[in-house]
């Protein structure tokens, strides 16, 4: 992967250089490959771009991040939100609402023990893939049960989704102190319940 409008592993978005890393969001929209490289304060989306040779990401959209998202995760000025599970298109769900649902999570480098707080994001389903509405702190097991571990952290990395006609079933899986792998299992109902819409 290559980026355009800089060099070194990096793009250019909204006037700040983005290193290219692990915790962007991919998530594809009518046959283009997207990237969430920043949820707050501001959401950064960029876009690849297919061309002979390598692909290339360049920017795409900036748009304003609510004041409701800041509230809902409790964010202070040195929080940071960074990717968890990519995106998935929702198009039908209980709420009738179509959007992208992935999730982040907040780390406070201030805070006196490493806390992940998992958050559910919705992203509007066309550009600028604007936040719709977040959830409040997904209830994920911190605690490892293999062995002890002083700063118990649960990471969500993974989100499937499967119907069965008439029930929408979220599978997140997720990582404890980098020991232990787990999943949690909740209908789109439940998720969508636990959202705070914009």
């Amino acid at each position: 992967l290559e980026v355009s409008g800089a060099s070194g592993g990096a793009a250019m978005a909204g006037g700040k250089l983005w290193p290219v890393t692990k915790n962007w969001l991919a998530f594809e929209a009518k046959g283009v490959l997207y990237w969430v490289a920043q949820v707050w304060p501001e959401l950064h989306v960029l876009r690849t771009t297919a061309t002979p040779g390598p692909w290339t990401v360049a920017p795409a959209h900036v748009s304003r991040t609510s004041a409701v998202l800041r509230s809902v995760m409790g964010l202070t000025a040195s929080c940071e939100v960074h990717g968890g599970a990519n995106p998935l298109f929702v198009s039908t769900s209980p709420s009738g609402r179509e959007y992208h649902l992935g999730i982040v999570h907040v780390v406070a480098p201030d805070a006196p023990r490493l806390d992940y707080a998992n958050h559910a994001v919705a992203f509007a389903p066309t550009p600028p893939f604007a936040i719709m509405g977040v959830s409040q702190r997904l209830p994920l097991v911190a605690t490892p049960t293999s062995r002890p571990c002083p700063r118990p952290v649960a990471f969500a990395s993974g989100l499937a989704m499967t119907s069965n006609g008439s029930t929408t079933e979220l599978r997140i899986s997720y990582g404890v102190c980098d020991s232990e792998a787990r999943l949690v299992m909740v209908t789109l109902g439940e998720m969508e319940g636990r959202m705070v819409w914009f």
